[in-house]
């Protein structure tokens, strides 16, 4: 589910957009959707896979939110999403989902780690959703250890591959969100909040969904990490539109009315995942606790729960 802040309703894709008639799309300056601002300075330059050009990544001179722009406006977001990107021959490169749906999602590091982490913070018996679940695994996941799990994604690949292996949707929460307003004790949104057009937006719906007390989980690239990657390979400027940093992370659930928030150990934080897997707990728990007090801007990014009233 990647539309939020999208002018048009999500319709099927019925061709791909062909080399030349992305080269031939206009790019569009944006302000922040943090601050408004449009007073910004470029960080970063990196040409797109399916848009030829040269897109600037810069950073709001106001408030520090990192984005790109100019970038594709609004109505073509959607368009990126077609069943080429599910194969990999779209912007992301890194991942081809087809191979990915005949695979076991028993078998996911990721899907486990972030199970064990927001197992911590839930009641057994919650009800969660998957924001932009792709292919479903996570929802899957979180059924067999026991949850109440839901999906959703906008792409029309994800919902005929989620339909083939049962994945419970809840397709109509696009179209009606107030239909499910305070219904979930958990939402996930994993590597998703990168590609909205409207994070604030994005992060009132959910705040929406939420129960009082009910937990967010969201996964996404650190800037502060990701900048110095040689290549910069999550930089993907068609599509990732959004860099987070676990303050402006932090900045954007405070303006949604979310509480941050933090597990005791988060297994998918950076750090975690680039530690040997032996480490021990306590080890992983003062890593966590020193970066958040030293260097905050390579803690774990925050979870967000919403208020109890």
């Amino acid at each position: 589910m990647r539309r939020f802040g999208v002018d048009r309703p999500p319709t099927p894709l019925v061709m791909p957009l062909s080399r030349s008639q992305w080269s031939q799309i206009e790019l569009r300056p944006y302000p922040c959707d943090f601050c408004g601002s449009s007073v910004a300075r470029a960080v970063h330059s990196k040409r797109g896979r399916l848009v030829q050009r040269t897109f600037s990544v810069v950073r709001c001179r106001s408030c520090g939110h990192v984005r790109v722009s100019p970038r594709l406006a609004d109505a073509h977001i959607p368009d990126l999403y077609d069943d080429d990107y599910y194969h990999g021959r779209g912007f992301d490169r890194t991942v081809d989902y087809s191979h990915a749906a005949q695979s076991d999602y028993r078998n996911s590091a990721i899907v486990h780690a972030i199970i064990e982490t927001v197992a911590q913070a839930v009641n057994p018996a919650a009800r969660t959703l998957d924001v932009g679940c792709g292919l479903g695994d996570l929802v899957l996941g979180m059924r067999d250890r026991g949850f109440e799990s839901y999906g959703i994604d906008s792409a029309p690949y994800a919902r005929r591959i989620m339909e083939q292996r049962n994945v419970p949707t809840l397709p109509d929460i696009e179209t009606d969100p107030q239909k499910y307003q305070a219904t979930f004790d958990l939402v996930t949104c994993i590597e998703v909040i990168e590609h909205v057009t409207s994070p604030t937006e994005f992060l009132g719906h959910v705040k929406q969904w939420l129960r009082p007390g009910g937990l967010l989980f969201i996964l996404t690239g650190n800037w502060n990490v990701e900048r110095f990657v040689p290549g910069t390979p999550y930089v993907m400027p068609e599509g990732h539109i959004q860099y987070f940093t676990p303050p402006t992370l932090q900045a954007f659930l405070k303006k949604a009315g979310l509480e941050p928030y933090y597990v005791p150990v988060n297994y998918v934080w950076f750090m975690n995942r680039r530690a040997p897997q032996k480490t021990p707990r306590f080890v992983r728990r003062m890593l966590q606790s020193l970066f958040a007090t030293v260097l905050p801007g390579y803690a774990p990014l925050p979870l967000g729960r919403k208020p109890l009233r």
